[in-house]
């Protein structure tokens, strides 16, 4: 081996063992973001403020506005601890002119993000998010995309045998303070059935409380097994007329299934 050879893999070795060594020698360190100190003179021109207005600002958040303010631009901040009636309003004035601008900004932005995606990709298909298990059983909040099948109505759903009910299978059921010796019958067998889970829905019950009420009474009249098995499997629930959709109004017990998050009948 030559003596340049040799040196240079003297030299390949020292520096491929300088990461290591330095990892020996020291931990690794989160290190800080320093950014450049904006002036008062350059926030006060973006601003369109006054300098005595930016040191108001600053003193005022270096006190107490960091607590609640941090995420709001300096005319905001100013608008709401201004207590004069007319450097209010011109603050409002201000914010609402510089909003305006960043709305025509964004959406003049949103406009060419579009047009990029036109241009780059051409005319693709909508993605119908109602089809997902978490959404099937969901009101849609907006039209189904073009070309998608509907959803069919909850009143159109399959009527299932309960003896139909699977491990895992959730039970939504819909009671109401009136109903009381069908109600607890239906929700007896339920919970007779292995791994099957019962969220309990109150109409018109004034709060949860009430709700609670009543199927603590109702469950006074069944074995200390059955009202075990029952706080186990039962949640009593605030009523959501979305899970419920077109059918809230019918006669209690209502019980709807769903399976793995998605609506596939109700119980007869």
């Amino acid at each position: 081996m030559n003596a340049a050879h040799s040196l240079t893999r003297g030299i390949a070795t020292a520096l491929l063992a300088l990461p290591l060594a330095a990892a020996a020698a020291s931990p690794v360190t989160a290190t800080a973001l320093d950014y450049t100190q904006v002036t008062e003179a350059d926030l006060a021109d973006h601003w369109s403020l006054e300098q005595a207005d930016i040191r108001r600002y600053r003193n005022y958040m270096a006190r107490e506005g960091r607590f609640f303010y941090a995420h709001l631009d300096p005319i905001m901040v100013l608008g709401i601890i201004e207590t004069d009636p007319q450097r209010q309003a011109r603050y409002a004035e201000q914010y609402l002119m510089a909003e305006r601008q960043r709305i025509k900004a964004q959406t003049a932005f949103a406009q060419a993000v579009g047009a990029a995606q036109f241009r780059l990709f051409g005319k693709e298909k909508y993605v119908d998010f109602s089809r997902l298990p978490q959404a099937a059983a969901s009101m849609p909040s907006h039209p189904p995309a073009p070309d998608s099948a509907p959803r069919p109505a909850i009143r159109s759903l399959p009527r299932l045998d309960p003896a139909g009910l699977q491990a895992g299978d959730t039970v939504d059921v819909l009671v109401d303070a009136a109903c009381q010796a069908g109600c607890f019958d239906r929700l007896r067998t339920l919970v007779q059935t292995p791994d099957v889970h019962v969220l309990l829905y109150g109409r018109d019950f004034p709060d949860a409380a009430a709700l609670v009420t009543w199927l603590e009474a109702g469950l006074a009249s069944w074995t200390e097994a059955e009202r075990q098995t029952a706080a186990t499997r039962i949640q009593p629930r605030h009523f959501d007329p979305v899970v419920f959709a077109d059918i809230a109004s019918a006669p209690a017990p209502l019980v709807l299934v769903r399976r793995n998050g998605q609506l596939v009948g109700r119980l007869p």
